[in-house]
């Protein structure tokens, strides 16, 4: 495979063509004993995906392993500590699970700083002289087992920790951003740095003359870490203390959000692909780095992978290290020969006069509408009978529905961005979805632009389609990511009510993934349909019409 010359932005699929994942047979986790060896030296590494919708049993797979092979070294990773206290209860061994610094670090000032400007916690760490501190404590337990959250994959704490095997549990499409530094503010700390400290002998004073260009990296991370020599020097008993940061302090607070590997990294894409403006670094490129640098076997467990978007991925990865690191991906399918579920059913609701309305969040900001959706939602749980109604949507409108419903019902709510690994409405048998989660346009193709650096930007402008109205991208990758983290989160959404496992009816106001109409029965009505079913079941009930009128739903 012959990869382009150096700068050239051509697409991946010019010189590696697109691999198609191989699909392990499988009705359990068979697939699992492959993590018991190491991965093979050479260039070419498997990770292993355990895909399956939403409560088949994925998470039961990694736990009844996990037990079984407490020899192995294990890391588990999810998206929050939360979903890993769930996971807690499944395990048999011993384990560590890492919590974060804002919730172990024991002087308070350190947590104010580090919350506030979001530098690493290491930067404290090494500020720090106690030997009792339950944060550095935790790392260096001897337990084969760990439990921690995503972000540590941006830390050099998994490396240390040298696992045979990491399971990644919901994997989400996430990257960290590199930025060009500020060099007026590098500047400006320089100026003040030269006036208070001039004895400082470690300071680079030929910094201030370069062209900011090419040559500077080295010499920008030796700033950066004369910066840190000088905190830790001279302010480290003011911070323990509770003194306010004087004004210099504050300056060099500003340079450490960027560490020296992201500044490397920074530099390192400028030279690869000949311009100077924001990369990202997607998440899986940490895990890519732990299977060839480790030979750490590694399995993400998802519902929603997206072959496409992994190839493109791993092609970036392969061009990246210079055609020396190729994944290849092996799929493990739990389907436990389950078919499409009958007794479950989707009711999409739209208005009478547009059948193709999502309810986009800025639709549910009409009072009028949030009306309409809030006696819906009253008549069909007095009908059911329910003491509690579950509902799933945007964060920004819960007060809204809650304050419409809560005299009558006990409400619980989720919200759009943070669904996945859930099992809070696993049990409930009716739920309620109240818009059609959407991304920002802007926002997804300045992603598309940082995730693939070899995008050519001729002016992509997105489109309204037809019917629906939502924003497309005549670029047909950059759409597909649109529409990958799109539906994956109504998907989320729908799953968090089990509907594959129990009969369960989830009424949506918004839009239903195309995947979904091979698992589950969808229906498509109209409000004054959904009037009429809600009189008559108020006949059969003989329950009072409570003013449930036709002029109500227009």
């Amino acid at each position: 495979m012959k990869s382009p010359k150096e700068g050239e932005l051509t697409p991946h699929n010019n010189y590696i063509k697109n691999r198609n994942i191989k699909k392990l047979k499988a009705d359990n986790a068979n697939g699992f004993d492959k993590l018991l060896k190491k991965q093979n030296k050479g260039f070419v590494r498997d990770i292993y995906l355990l895909t399956g919708f939403p409560g088949i049993g994925k998470t039961f797979e990694i736990l009844k392993f996990i037990n079984n092979h407490p020899e192995k070294r294990i890391i588990l990773l999810s998206e929050s500590h939360e979903i890993l206290t769930e996971f807690e209860e499944g395990i048999t061994r011993e384990y560590t699970h890492w919590r974060g610094f804002s919730e172990l670090c024991k002087v308070k000032n350190y947590k104010r700083i580090q919350e506030k400007t979001g530098i690493n916690p290491s930067f404290f760490c090494k500020l720090c002289n106690k030997t009792d501190c339950p944060y550095k404590n935790q790392f260096e337990n001897k337990k084969n087992l760990v439990l921690a959250p995503l972000s540590y994959l941006y830390t050099g704490r998994i490396k240390e920790f040298k696992p045979d095997i990491i399971f990644v549990e919901e994997n989400s499409f996430s990257s960290k951003i590199v930025k060009k530094p500020d060099y007026k503010i590098i500047n400006r700390q320089l100026d003040i740095f030269e006036k208070n400290y001039k004895h400082y002998k470690y300071l680079p004073r030929e910094f201030k003359n370069l062209s900011f260009e090419e040559d500077m990296m080295e010499l920008y991370i030796d700033y950066h870490k004369a910066i840190i020599s000088t905190i830790q020097g001279y302010f480290t008993k003011k911070i323990e203390n509770s003194e306010k940061p004087s004004a210099l302090f504050k300056e060099m607070l500003r340079i450490l959000k960027q560490t020296p590997d992201e500044i490397a990294t920074y530099f390192r894409y400028c030279r690869r692909y000949g311009k100077q403006e924001a990369f990202s670094v997607p998440l899986q490129f940490y895990l890519f780095d732990l299977a060839f640098e480790q030979r750490t076997n590694i399995l993400i467990s998802d519902a929603t992978v997206n072959n496409e978007l992994l190839d493109e991925l791993s092609a970036r990865y392969y061009r990246e290290h210079n055609d020396e690191r190729l994944i290849n991906f092996e799929e493990i399918q739990l389907n436990n020969g389950r078919k499409k579920r009958i007794d479950s059913k989707i009711i999409r609701i739209y208005p009478e006069k547009n059948p193709d309305a999502w309810y986009p969040l800025q639709s549910l900001g009409n009072t009028i509408t949030l009306d309409l959706i809030a006696k819906d939602i009253r008549e069909i749980a007095r009908i059911n009978n329910l003491k509690k109604v579950c509902i799933i949507t945007f964060q920004t409108r819960i007060i809204n529905l809650k304050l419409r419903l809560e005299n009558e019902f006990e409400v619980e709510f989720m919200h759009f961005g943070n669904l996945r690994s859930s099992n809070k409405f696993m049990n409930e048998k009716i739920g309620f979805i109240v818009g059609t989660y959407s991304i920002n346009k802007e926002d997804i193709l300045e992603e598309y632009k940082t995730t693939f650096p070899f995008y050519k930007d001729n002016n992509e402008e997105p489109k309204r389609a037809e019917k629906s109205k939502r924003f497309v991208f005549n670029n047909e990758s950059i759409d597909s990511l649109r529409k990958t983290k799109e539906d994956d989160e109504m998907y989320q959404a729908i799953n968090r009510f089990r509907p594959l496992l129990k009969p369960t009816t989830i009424y949506i106001y918004g839009e239903v993934p195309d995947r979904i109409y091979d698992l589950i029965e969808v229906e498509k009505i109209s409000r004054e349909e959904l009037r009429r079913r809600l009189r008559s079941e108020r006949i059969k009930k003989g329950l009072k019409n409570n003013n449930l009128t036709l002029s109500y739903y227009k």
